[in-house]
């Protein structure tokens, strides 16, 4: 049944319904450097490739802070959410001018003397896994960057007696994959 739209563009609403129904991992991206700390949600990411050197993709608006944070430090590290860390998600996902906070990364915990990776970027504690990755390839596409980063080291979180899903993204909503 196709849906019809009162949106001023009904090809880009469309666009935007149908991609809401992909479900997509959360994650939060961070770096740090001369760029600046900057940290975000993310839900726009992808394997490349694991052969020769493993790879992964972010897509981020241009205009924002960790955008332009990774482009300027050249690293960055994933931090694959757990569904039990939907509030994080929520508080990275907002904007410095929507926050009440301080300084988002006051609200996350973040591994004592791991805080930064090699390459200088967050890692978060309790993450299903982080990603310490230098940025490889940028590219430009309309008001987003296409980020390529080449994994320096992969940190997988200890399996403990509960198990633990991924916290997804899906329908305009954080979702949790029922087992």
């Amino acid at each position: 049944m196709a849906i019809t739209t009162t949106s001023p563009d009904p090809l880009r609403r469309a666009f935007l319904d149908a991609m809401s129904r992909v479900a997509s991992t959360v994650a939060i991206a961070t770096s740090d450097g001369l760029g600046g700390r900057a940290g975000a949600t993310v839900s726009t990411l992808s394997a490349v490739s694991a052969d020769e050197t493993p790879s992964l993709l972010i897509c981020l608006h241009r205009q924002t802070s960790i955008c332009k944070a990774i482009n300027t430090n050249k690293v960055f590290c994933l931090n694959i959410l757990r569904a039990s860390q939907q509030p994080l998600a929520k508080i990275f996902a907002t904007t410095a001018e929507q926050l009440q906070y301080a300084d988002k990364f006051e609200h996350a915990d973040w591994r004592e003397g791991w805080q930064k990776t090699d390459s200088g970027a967050w890692r978060m504690q309790n993450a299903l896994a982080s990603l310490d990755c230098s940025l490889e390839r940028s590219l430009s596409w309309q008001s987003h960057d296409i980020l390529i980063g080449k994994v320096r080291e992969v940190v997988l979180d200890e399996p403990s007696s509960a198990p633990s899903s991924a916290l997804l993204y899906a329908d305009r909503r954080y979702r949790i994959l029922a087992g």
